[in-house]
């Protein structure tokens, strides 16, 4: 199972961490990769040796600092708020920390099949008062990070004040399956401004050919205007359309408000009045959800500055639980290139 589904929403730009090899204490000082050191063999659970580990060794310190890197390198291209991390198991545990430790909101963080260290309850207990979304999926069979460290998770960043979805999923062990798929998908798209035209078959996929809507931007200041003018009743034409729409006018700190559209091509093409109709509509329908917000021309300029070889508005950084010994990580620039997938249950600190 591929992370194909999403690549038909839009050109994200995706990018995988590989994790470091390091000396696991549970398997005698072998070096294997993990974003932290295992101390015991046994299930995790809150008040477990691992769960209570204060990571004296600094190989999670280590790890949180690379992640955190590598997020300061995006926001040199795009804003913290386009920015998604995530991650499975000992993964989704750096993920949750780097959320909590980032200086500035992210669009989110997913953590599957994770729990939070020391150091991050600590961050939480200390007064963070982030504005990250967390979107936390734990199966009650879980028999490597037992159930209760992702329901303990989810009660310290409620008690936080945190935005939390804690999703369970019965019967499911150290592994992923399609409805969490659908749930990871669906949280991405939400926090991204994305929507899916079609529910998606996490089995066959979605097919490469398939439309799906997309989120643009256009400026606040223009959209007011044509609504103006539409209440009015007043003629718009085409090239007053087109310069209100125009954003490469605008100063850098002038907003542009996001709008969900299925066909900008089309929309662009016909008749003036229409199209003004369904920008104006467009932007009030997003406006009215609990969607993302406004941003500067400034950002959105940053957006369009991607790295070569990709269209992307988006990009999200996301760390799974251990990569193969050996391998290295794609082509973070590559367009469409795939997304690290939750893998099926295996080893603790084994590729």
């Amino acid at each position: 199972m591929a992370w194909q589904p999403l690549q038909g929403l839009t050109s994200w730009s995706w990018h995988h961490l590989c994790a470091p090899l390091l000396e696991q204490p549970c398997y005698g000082n072998k070096k294997l990769r993990g974003w932290g050191q295992f101390h015991t063999q046994e299930v995790i659970r809150v008040g477990s040796t691992d769960y209570i580990d204060e990571d004296k060794g600094g190989s999670y310190a280590a790890s949180v600092a690379m992640v955190l890197a590598e997020i300061e390198k995006l926001e040199k291209k795009i804003p913290s708020e386009r920015v998604l991390i995530g991650g499975f198991s000992q993964g989704a545990a750096i993920a949750l920390q780097c959320a909590l430790r980032h200086p500035r909101p992210l669009a989110g963080c997913v953590a599957i099949s994770g729990w939070l260290t020391p150091t991050a309850r600590k961050i939480v207990s200390d007064g963070w008062k982030g504005s990250t979304s967390f979107l936390l999926c734990h199966g009650t069979a879980d028999d490597m990070v037992g159930f209760d460290c992702g329901e303990a998770a989810a009660q310290i960043l409620s008690k936080a004040q945190a935005s939390v979805e804690f999703k369970q999923f019965p019967g499911l062990k150290h592994e992923s399956c399609p409805a969490l798929m659908d749930a990871v998908a669906g949280f991405m798209c939400k926090q991204l401004g994305h929507v899916l035209s079609e529910s998606i078959d996490w089995e066959k996929g979605l097919d490469s050919e398939s439309e799906s809507e997309m989120m643009v931007y256009f400026p606040k200041g223009g959209v007011a205007r044509l609504s103006e003018q539409l209440d009015q009743g007043a003629t718009i034409s085409q090239t007053e359309f087109q310069n209100l729409m125009n954003p490469d006018s605008l100063a850098d700190g002038d907003l542009m408000v996001p709008a969900i559209i299925s066909d900008l091509d089309a929309l662009l093409s016909a008749a003036p009045e229409e199209a003004a109709k369904a920008v104006v509509a467009a932007t009030k329908e997003l406006a009215s959800e609990d969607g993302p917000g406004e941003i500067t021309a400034q950002e959105w300029r940053a957006m369009q500055e991607a790295p070569a070889g990709s269209e992307q508005a988006e990009e999200e950084d996301l760390s799974d639980d251990d990569d193969e010994e050996g391998g290295s990580p794609p082509d973070a620039n590559q367009e469409g290139a795939e997304a690290a997938e939750p893998p099926a249950k295996r080893a603790r600190g084994e590729s």
